[in-house]
């Protein structure tokens, strides 16, 4: 009766702690939410659990030498709660009922035996999703315990029959009702597994302790929802769970479960989301369209389209006829995509334009140039380097060439490069100087050839 008033006692103050803990004012103003979220984790709060899963015995019936006790699994269930102290400690009970079953048919030893289990009391988990050794917001939370349970428990064996008749187990390996005689004629019976014989004399109950120790994994679901696996081994004070003594002083039993562990108020969830975002709205984010265009933000690829502008499905202003100028800035909006040419506002450049502009010698200097002799062209080599290099035109020492800044007056070059000596420079002369420079017949630089070259284009 003192073990009773001890539980009873201790689950009061629990009830009466959680209670307080659980009504006490939540300070929510914007300073204060960081600091509540940080705290959560460390907060006192309740956990229940309930669940099922397997005994298995170890003691002296179904003892081989050699290996052991043989297995047995019955099913049993337990229920209980922790009191979550902080993250990484908690305290609570456990209760536990279920069967214990062994049977021998060995022919020199038929012992057999069933007891119920029925399992009460305290018990210490120690977590390691506790931001020491895992994170808290881990999804998985391992953890071990260590409690002190009381057991009840009342073993009986399978000695009659129906009728009433005792059990004689022969060496053949036949149950007859009478002692082993060859030369008698006797009955064969067949058990009927009902354990009706106390193993233990006398009617009170039988109570013993136990240390059980687990191992465990809690898995994350929910903010009020976890599921968990265990393995329990229970190391009991008795000899006799099983009726029988000899062999180990102390019988042991096991139990391997699954459970499920409620968590109500939600607190110190290892998945709790960061009061940073809770004021925000993911959902409305996901259809907003900032720039009225009929296309959500995230999908629309020209976010700051004006509202009276048609756009495409990707939120683009349309181009209609795909020559890369948006409709609404278009003059021509069917533009054949075999014209060589438009200009900004979209048209067609006439062919004769083109002719003409194919014709002039600047035009045609600077191409030639930059094809034939890429490191003339500072600017603009790493637009046609590959090109070149892929068509044979110029080897790569052409391409990656660097020209310092000429130094010489531009008077002091044109007297190299001036063939004809009528103080003009003409495009034929630029090309036998660059001729005359990569043949090393001429005292310039490569600089100096670019400077003729920008004179060139400034002359009148």
């Amino acid at each position: 009766m003192k073990i009773v008033k001890l539980v009873f006692l201790f689950c009061t103050i629990i009830a009466f702690n959680s209670a307080k803990s659980q009504e006490s004012p939540i300070d929510t103003t914007p300073e204060n939410d960081s600091l509540k979220t940080e705290n959560d984790s460390s907060k006192t709060h309740l956990l229940y659990n309930f669940g099922t899963g397997l005994y298995n015995y170890r003691g002296d019936v179904g003892y081989i030498e050699n290996i052991g006790t043989t297995e047995n699994l019955q099913p049993a269930f337990n229920a209980g709660f922790e009191y979550k102290l902080n993250s990484s400690l908690g305290i609570g009970l456990n209760f536990g009922y279920g069967s214990l079953i062994k049977n021998e048919n060995k022919g020199s030893s038929n012992r057999n035996f069933k007891t119920s289990i029925i399992s009460g009391g305290f018990v210490t988990n120690i977590h390691f999703a506790n931001g020491f050794i895992l994170a808290k917001n881990n999804p998985i939370d391992p953890f071990i315990s260590i409690g002190f349970d009381v057991i009840n428990f009342n073993p009986k064996t399978d000695s009659l029959d129906a009728n009433g008749s005792i059990y004689y187990y022969w060496g053949d390996g036949t149950i007859r009702d009478i002692p082993q005689d060859p030369s008698s004629t006797n009955n064969i019976l067949e058990r009927d597994y009902v354990y009706e014989t106390n193993l233990i004399p006398g009617n009170e109950l039988n109570i013993a302790y136990s240390i059980p120790v687990s191992i465990g994994l809690n898995f994350f679901v929910t903010n009020y929802f976890e599921t968990q696996l265990k393995q329990t081994v229970s190391v009991t004070n008795t000899d006799l769970l099983d009726g029988h003594s000899g062999g180990s002083p102390y019988d042991i039993y096991m139990y391997s479960s699954l459970s499920f562990v409620l968590n109500p108020s939600g607190i110190g969830s290892r998945k709790r989301k960061s009061v940073d975002f809770d004021d925000i709205d993911f959902v409305a984010l996901l259809k907003v369209d900032s720039d009225g265009d009929g296309i959500k933000d995230i999908n629309d690829r020209c976010n700051d389209t004006q509202m009276e502008i048609e756009v495409d499905r990707f939120g683009c202003p349309k181009d209609r006829d795909q020559d890369g100028i948006p409709d609404h800035l278009d003059y021509e909006d069917d533009t054949n995509d075999t014209i060589a040419q438009i200009d900004s506002n979209g048209v067609t450049v006439p062919d004769s334009i083109l002719a003409i502009k194919a014709l002039d010698s600047i035009v045609t200097l600077r191409e030639e140039l930059c094809l034939f002799y890429p490191s003339m062209c500072q600017g603009d080599e790493t637009d046609i380097k590959f090109g070149i290099l892929n068509n044979g035109y110029a080897d790569r020492s052409l391409i990656t060439a660097r020209a310092e800044r000429s130094k010489k007056p531009i008077e002091e070059i044109k007297i190299v490069c001036d063939i004809n000596k009528d103080g003009k420079i003409t495009s034929k002369e630029i090309y036998e100087s660059i001729d005359n420079y990569f043949d090393g017949k001429i005292d310039i630089e490569l600089g100096d050839i670019h400077k003729l070259i920008d004179y060139y284009f400034e002359q009148k």
